[in-house]
């Protein structure tokens, strides 16, 4: 059985149920990001931000995305700082449950 492991159906497979259908709450995906080193916030910083997000709504871009089986996700330094919090958070639980020992060589 095919599924996605997304909170939502894929666009290229619309079809295809997710996880969550079957087990509530599940989800699990993959993440690219386009980010840049800030020491402190200046305006080619603010403007490297409209200018992904700007192309990140464009038609075009969603549709090269989307190919990919991407879904674009425009916003803000701070928005992405808060996401990668609650990543480390949720998968911090994953792995503490699990018992995974990480093995220093």
């Amino acid at each position: 059985m095919e599924v996605v492991t997304t909170t939502a159906r894929s666009e290229l497979l619309p079809d295809v149920p997710i996880v969550g259908d079957f087990l509530p709450g599940y989800e699990a995906s993959a993440g690219t990001a386009l980010a840049r080193q800030a020491v402190r916030r200046t305006r080619s910083c603010k403007s490297s931000t409209r200018s992904s997000n700007a192309a990140f709504v464009d038609p075009r871009t969603k549709a090269q995305i989307a190919v990919l089986g991407g879904t674009p996700l425009p916003g803000s330094p701070a928005g992405f700082g808060r996401f990668i919090a609650e990543e480390i958070e949720k998968w911090g639980k994953v792995v503490e449950f699990s018992g995974i020992k990480i093995k220093a060589e």
